[in-house]
């Protein structure tokens, strides 16, 4: 009787309690499961976009709250990714007008002394200096203005700032000698163009032309670590640390080379440091090393590009 019931009501009570306990370890392993590993999938996409990766989605995911923050989370990724788009195309817009500017700086300053020089030697009867002198400056201007996209192969960098340097040394013939040494396996590289007339400019006027007796400008290029790396090198006046150090921070804060319409003399190695960088990232670009009364030297780097993908893009 009594025990009986007893005992199936224990056996009823421990059958239930015994079901609930594995329906509670099972919910407490499923629905954990269906609402962390979603999160998971978030926590890993924005851990992507915060090291700077904007290609990442949240794809396939349940719930429909966790789905409705993933939609949010997506189109949040697409606006930070037009607008660093949108930064980028106004940089480059910029960085070509300032090239601009920089061609407007130098080519009349530029052309007024070359005909003066191909007039003196007109009258000096040196025909044939006459016709190098104007061939050269015809390939100079026209380099320097066909705009194109603003790429150069190395190879055209070569010869535009060759044409420059020849136009130079009849101008200051007792005082500059140059020369060129690009391999060619590094033709094909890729490189913004009118990036070392500036820099060769630079060594005449702030090194050669103040050094009695004249001197020497080399450019040579080398394959170093996959990245080129190209030197413009002369023997002038150098600089003392203190000017040194001002160059190189002027390269990088535009407030220190433009004030007001006045264009300072640094101006041209800023903007082919920020020209490179914007091109092929901040790890590119100037760097600087001078000795007073023995010389200085300018490095570019820029990456290498293969031959077989070589592209001016």
């Amino acid at each position: 009787g009594v025990a009986e019931s007893l005992q199936r009501i224990t056996i009823l009570s421990l059958t239930v309690f015994g079901s609930l306990v594995i329906i509670a370890l099972f919910l407490s392993v499923v629905i954990p499961n269906s609402i962390v590993r979603p999160i998971h999938k978030l926590n890993k996409v924005t851990n992507q976009v915060a090291k700077g990766n904007l290609s990442v989605r949240v794809r396939d995911v349940n719930g429909a709250e966790v789905k409705s923050l993933g939609k949010s989370l997506n189109i949040m990724i697409e606006k930070i990714n037009n607008l660093l788009n949108a930064v980028k195309k106004d940089e480059e817009n910029l960085r070509a007008a300032e090239l601009e500017l920089l061609q407007a700086q130098i080519n009349p300053h530029f052309l007024y002394n070359t005909l003066d020089t191909i007039i003196w030697l007109a009258e000096a009867g040196k025909q044939e200096d006459v016709v190098d002198v104007v061939s050269a400056l015809s390939h100079f201007f026209r380099t320097s203005l066909n705009h194109g996209d603003g790429m150069f192969t190395l190879r055209e960098e070569e010869l535009h700032v060759h044409s420059y340097l020849q136009i130079q040394q009849v101008r200051y013939q007792d005082i500059l000698e140059y020369e060129i040494n690009i391999p060619k396996e590094l033709f094909h590289t890729v490189i913004p163009k009118i990036t070392l007339q500036p820099l060769v400019e630079n060594a005449l006027y702030h090194g050669i032309k103040n050094r009695r007796g004249g001197g020497r400008i080399e450019i040579f290029a080398e394959l170093k670590d996959g990245d080129v790396i190209i030197s413009v090198k002369d023997n002038g006046m150098g600089m003392t640390e203190t000017r040194l150090k001002q160059i190189i921070a002027n390269m990088d804060d535009k407030n220190h080379v433009i004030s007001g319409n006045k264009i300072r003399e640094s101006y041209g190695l800023y903007n082919v440091n920020q020209r490179l960088k914007l091109k092929f990232g901040e790890q590119y670009g100037l760097s600087i090393s001078s000795v007073y009364q023995e010389g200085t030297c300018i490095q570019v780097k820029i990456p290498y590009v293969n031959p077989k993908h070589a592209a001016l893009s």
